[in-house]
């Protein structure tokens, strides 16, 4: 029997991958939930959400995804509920929170190199985990930069299925500000990446709804003298490339 506190879910990404291309994500499931201790069985949802996004199995496939991730939240808000601990039980709630955005991430469209095609329905499944992510959030009592990203990830999948995203994304701009504040930093586009990118998205589906684009310009300015800084120019280009593939998709 492998130590919980050893155990490392990427030595099991080959029987991982084979149960899901053998059996689909229902053959995935039951290799995660086959292990009896119930750490093992989160360690190994939170590896295979990524990891069935990032690498290559045989019948790739944004549905599978779908149904593992939404498996592995069920799991932990029923682990959650096992809790008596009300401490542990918001760990488990927050579990299922951090999967619930990674899985609106992945199914984001808006990744530079990634043309698989989004269906609506996966699109909807998105919006639907990154509006449960921010209730949870909300039960958790997150501060701002969980609040801005999952505002984000409601945004760029509200303009993926064409609906008004300047409400949500105006809400990840705030609370990226709102970030700043708390770190006792400026807000300005220039001294911050998630301000710039917040702002970058805001001024996309503004443009979208027919307004000037005048904020996406200024982000993108902002970005682009970011990445002349050595030390903020990973960041910087990370959100130059995803602005820009989503102006090209959407804008």
């Amino acid at each position: 029997m492998t130590d919980v506190q050893t155990f490392d879910p990427k030595q099991h990404w080959d029987a991982l991958r084979a149960a899901m291309e053998e059996g689909g994500a229902a053959g995935a499931v039951a290799f995660v939930e086959g292990h009896a201790e119930p750490k093992q069985q989160r360690a190994l949802y939170l590896f295979g959400v990524n990891a069935f996004c990032n690498r290559e199995w045989a019948g790739k496939g944004f549905d599978a995804q779908i149904e593992f991730a939404q498996a592995g939240i069920a799991c932990g808000l029923r682990q959650g509920e096992a809790e008596t601990d009300a401490q542990e039980r918001d760990a488990r709630i927050d579990f299922a929170n951090v999967l619930s955005y990674n899985l609106a991430a992945n199914l984001a469209p808006c990744w530079p190199g990634d043309e698989q095609p989004r269906e609506r329905r996966h699109l909807e499944a998105g919006l639907a985990a990154a509006e449960a992510c921010l209730r949870w959030r909300e039960q958790l009592g997150k501060g701002p930069f969980p609040f801005s990203i999952a505002w984000w990830a409601k945004g760029i999948h509200q303009i993926g299925l064409g609906q008004d995203a300047t409400a949500a994304l105006t809400q990840a701009l705030e609370t990226a500000e709102a970030h700043q504040r708390a770190e006792g930093k400026p807000t300005d586009l220039a001294d911050s990446w998630l301000v710039a990118l917040s702002a970058g998205y805001l001024g996309l589906a503004e443009r979208i709804a027919g307004g000037d684009g005048a904020r996406y310009t200024q982000a993108i300015a902002a970005l682009e003298a970011m990445a002349t800084d050595p030390e903020r120019k990973d960041d910087a280009q990370f959100c130059l490339d995803q602005l820009r593939a989503t102006e090209q998709r959407f804008a």
